[in-house]
């Protein structure tokens, strides 16, 4: 991929930036650091202004990349471009290189990089090879303490059992990393890096960022989830059979926004039908129990109340 394209493309988010911030002038920070707020708010703007939308995984991937070293696929290109009111990326291309808005300084940048790249000498070769060797001995000496997360239910300081727990590891210039806890609601870190940054996701707890500076002394930490209630309560209704309905539909209001979107995916995790508000809750209190053994797989809140959730139908 050219070196120009990548230049154009941390552009883009350069001017997705601007336009979010149009939105929520409070926001401070650039794009690469948003963090879980700032993301939902522009996954929200993107859905409303041009009907399209990314994942948070996907974010964490491209966006949050300082130096990106390939380009994402042309669709959402082309997606981000109409966000910030371009036709598509190719516009986007075409516009902004008759404006010139890439200075001079970022070409004669690239030129300067080539340059070295290409009249490297011998000892600049062996000034690296130096340092790297000081780097991987000083890494080795670290990369041998081990710290271990263990995750707990934040009411009860009980450890969480029986559910499955993702978490997925963050790095700085390489894509996220999906790895799953043991069967001791844990997981157990040894890479050399002294920062560690990870989503956890456990079922009908709600998704939490962690951040943290590892310290040498400290070998492990308890990490507090929240229960989602709202998620449970839903799974209850579908495996249950709860003869009060009106009782049902007042509580099933309560819970959801007049707006969200449910969504009911395959075990591939492929949406195959969506309901709104009242369309679920109708199917949920049916006498022929035409939703049941629901297990939700994501929700996201506004107000307190579930404006998107992802179901499968369990066994």
């Amino acid at each position: 991929m050219r070196k120009e394209e990548l230049l154009y493309f941390k552009l883009l988010k350069t001017d997705i930036e601007k336009k979010y911030k149009e939105e929520y002038p409070e926001c401070e920070i650039k794009i690469t650091s948003w963090r879980q707020q700032e993301i939902k708010r522009f996954r929200d703007l993107l859905i409303k202004q041009v009907g399209g939308q990314i994942s948070e995984k996907w974010f964490y991937t491209h966006i949050r990349t300082e130096n990106n070293e390939k380009l994402p696929r042309i669709d959402t290109l082309d997606l981000l471009c109409r966000f910030i009111n371009f036709e598509n990326w190719e516009n986007y291309l075409i516009l902004k290189n008759e404006d010139s808005v890439i200075t001079k300084s970022d070409k004669k940048a690239t030129k300067f990089t080539n340059y070295i790249a290409q009249k490297k000498t011998l000892i600049i070769s062996i000034v690296v090879i130096l340092l790297g060797l000081i780097f991987f001995s000083k890494s080795e000496l670290f990369a041998q303490a081990e710290y271990r997360f263990y995750f707990i239910d934040a009411d009860t300081d009980e450890p969480i059992k029986n559910t499955k727990i993702e978490i997925i590891l963050l790095h700085a210039n390489q894509s996220p990393e999906l790895i799953l806890c043991d069967s001791n609601a844990s997981f157990l870190y040894k890479k050399s890096q002294k920062k560690i940054s990870f989503i956890v996701n456990a079922q009908y707890y709600k998704p939490d960022t962690i951040t943290r500076i590892l310290e040498k002394k400290k070998k492990s930490e308890k990490i507090k989830l929240t229960r989602d209630d709202y998620a449970l309560l839903v799974h209850i209704f579908s495996s249950e059979n709860i003869k009060n309905r009106d009782k049902n539909i007042n509580l099933l209001n309560e819970i959801f926004d007049d707006n969200a979107k449910i969504i009911q995916i395959d075990k591939y995790k492929r949406g195959i039908e969506i309901y709104n508000k009242q369309e679920f809750i109708l199917k949920m209190t049916m006498p022929t129990n035409a939703v049941k053994n629901i297990e939700v797989v994501e929700t996201e809140y506004i107000n307190s109340k579930i404006i998107m959730m992802r179901f499968v139908i369990g066994n």
